[in-house]
């Protein structure tokens, strides 16, 4: 692996080298935040006036992954409130918490302060719909988990339950949510001793005990109504509705 240059000076680097003509650019993530590994890579955030934004794009520069989202000020706030309706701010967190590396007009001041301003309200209460979705997809893998004889799936339904209860507990204590690591991340921070619970119960479900696991999942839906399976019914015309709206959105075009 090539020698690293430190995370601001190959972020600065890279935006006067790839991206010389935009009008701001952010770089975040875990490097920042002092919790990299040798494998973590720069998140930066571009911002230009020209086509074709929006798009992702993956560079090697100064010894570093570079992952480039690349989006004019008015996609980003688009797609920023799409990853908060879904209650994991991905583009909105990169932005608040990263360092501005250039800002020709002002614009990643104007950006930061309206993102930070919408992070600081909060992901609003959940809806009935939304907790009934957690409650039914819990108890399915609640089931699963417990009649799996093999150790690989028994693997994936303590990862995947693992998932579904963090979201839960975040959730309903109006904490915002991540994806993938980010949030088991978000349950690292937010509470420490249920992380360092989840970890010892779902590598003792791994092994085939899987009764302490499925008892926390119990303990948490208890608060919200308990296991929901049969009768539980999903809007599909909604769900479909929702999806259209940001496939075919022109603002996205």
């Amino acid at each position: 692996m090539a020698k690293r240059s430190p995370p601001l000076i190959a972020a600065q680097s890279f935006a006067d080298n790839v991206f010389p003509t935009a009008t701001a650019v952010f770089v975040g993530g875990s490097v920042l935040r002092g919790e990299g590994t040798p494998t973590s890579d720069l998140d930066t955030v571009v911002i230009t006036t020209e086509p074709p934004a929006p798009y992702r794009e993956t560079f090697l520069h100064a010894g570093w992954t570079v992952e480039a989202f690349v989006h004019s000020a008015r996609t980003l706030s688009i797609w920023a409130d799409m990853d908060i309706a879904e209650g994991a701010p991905i583009l909105a967190r990169l932005v608040t918490e990263g360092e501005i590396v250039r800002d020709i007009d002002g614009t990643a001041t104007v950006l930061q302060r309206r993102m930070q301003q919408r992070m600081d309200t909060g992901p609003g209460e959940p809806t009935g719909e939304e907790l009934d979705a957690l409650r039914y997809a819990i108890t399915d893998t609640l089931d699963d988990l417990a009649d799996s004889p093999h150790g690989l799936e028994r693997q994936e339904f303590a990862a995947a339950l693992i998932q579904l209860l963090s979201r839960l507990y975040l959730m309903t204590r109006g904490e915002w949510s991540g994806k993938g690591k980010w949030l088991i991340r978000r349950i690292a921070h937010v509470d420490p001793e249920l992380s360092s619970q989840m970890t010892e119960l779902t590598t003792t479900a791994i092994n085939g005990a899987p009764t302490g696991l499925i008892e926390l999942a119990d303990e948490m839906l208890a608060p919200i109504g308990g296991r929901l399976l049969h009768g539980y019914r999903a809007d599909g015309t909604a769900i479909m509705e929702r999806w259209l709206r940001g496939a075919g959105d022109p603002r996205y075009h």
